[in-house]
């Protein structure tokens, strides 16, 4: 006996066999249906859709200068199709600088040993949420300051790829 299932969002249904497999675009990836050898008996089971983030780093201003302020900005958006929850991005900061603050503040972010830890929560798809991390350069600090941000979820990050980002800002 078929099974009509509706959601609100468009989705593609294959059939094969004894259970079906529905593939939707949104937070549902999937569901499976199996039916038991009377068919009196139905078992689901859902699968979570896992968030795609990106990760971008800019750094304010293009140059920097010795014993000047310099400002990163972290964007963290999620291309979907899953909500990504307990989001942290570590960002590396170069020889030649000292954190000054972060922002959100402390306890959303931290600094500890040249890394910045950002706790930055949950976004929903397609939304995006940033933090700014102050610095100030240091007199010794190389020609070029080369600053590295890693995000993660709790959940397995459908495309890795872009979970990375550097910038180089050149120092006179």
């Amino acid at each position: 006996m078929p099974v009509l299932i509706w959601f609100r969002q468009r989705g593609f249904v294959f059939w094969f066999s004894a259970f079906l497999v529905l593939l939707t675009i949104g937070t549902l990836i999937g569901m499976l249906a199996f039916i038991g050898e009377s068919q009196d008996n139905i078992s689901f089971s859902f699968l979570k859709a896992k968030p795609d983030l990106s990760l971008s780093i800019t750094a304010s201003p293009q140059t920097a200068e010795r014993n000047g302020s310099l400002v990163y900005t972290v964007v963290v958006t999620n291309e979907g199709p899953g909500e990504a929850k307990k989001i942290v991005v570590d960002t590396t900061l170069p020889n030649g600088v000292t954190f000054t603050s972060a922002e959100p503040a402390d306890p959303a972010c931290f600094e500890s040993e040249g890394v910045v830890n950002c706790r930055l929560g949950a976004i929903d798809t397609t939304e995006s949420v940033k933090a700014t991390i102050s610095v100030r350069v240091d007199e010794s600090a190389p020609q070029a300051l080369v600053t590295t941000a890693v995000v993660q979820t709790s959940l397995p990050d459908s495309d890795a790829s872009n979970d990375t980002a550097t910038v180089s800002t050149p120092v006179k």
